[in-house]
């Protein structure tokens, strides 16, 4: 009878201890369960359901839309393995968007500067190029593909992410756009291509 007692008595007190957590502190329990339920690892090792729900919420923040279908279609077609670099003097307010990349296997590195780009452009391959336009210290990111390599020809692609678009290209032809879905879209069209 001892025996029994002490094989049940700690699982009861367990469950009671996680009764009185989730009644007294309901938020922490939702986002616990919330954590959970975003993170799925697919055969590939890629945390594509922590993407979709990364991406969806930025996209829900900013655009004020529910995409997560659409996000759900763009990230899981994305190819892992690809090379971002983001240069915005601000990589703050861009958070969430490459941590959707990075959780589909795509590696974000960021830069602050087009100094600091054309520094690490040189060490290293990139699929993709994603960058502001204006800069606070009158820097232009439009002036990132001139002189980031004097061969364009090896020059990746170009997407210019900004808070607002004038223009749905720059004079040099590159795209720019200034929602979420957008980039998502755009960055899986041009990396299926690349080799």
């Amino acid at each position: 009878m001892t025996e029994l007692l002490s094989s049940v008595i700690p699982p009861f007190v367990w469950v009671c201890g996680l009764l009185i957590l989730i009644f007294k502190f309901p938020n922490l329990f939702q986002v616990f369960v919330s954590g959970i339920k975003r993170l799925s690892v697919t055969s590939e090792g890629v945390e594509i359901e922590r993407a979709v729900a990364t991406a969806s919420e930025v996209i829900s923040n900013k655009e004020g839309i529910d995409k997560s279908n659409t996000v759900n279609q763009i990230l899981t077609r994305l190819p892992a393995g690809k090379k971002i670099l983001w240069v915005d003097d601000h990589p703050e307010g861009n958070t969430m968007e490459a941590e959707a990349f990075e959780a589909a296997g795509i590696t974000v590195i960021l830069a602050t500067s087009n100094k600091e780009a054309i520094i690490k452009f040189k060490g290293t391959e990139f699929d993709l190029i994603i960058s502001d336009i204006a800069r606070d210290d009158h820097e232009s990111g439009i002036d990132l593909p001139k002189i980031i390599c004097e061969d364009r020809n090896r020059v990746p692609p170009i997407i210019y992410y900004t808070g607002q678009v004038n223009n749905q290209r720059t004079p040099d032809g590159y795209p720019v756009v200034n929602k979420p879905s957008e980039l998502f879209q755009l960055t899986g069209d041009i990396l299926r291509l690349r080799k």
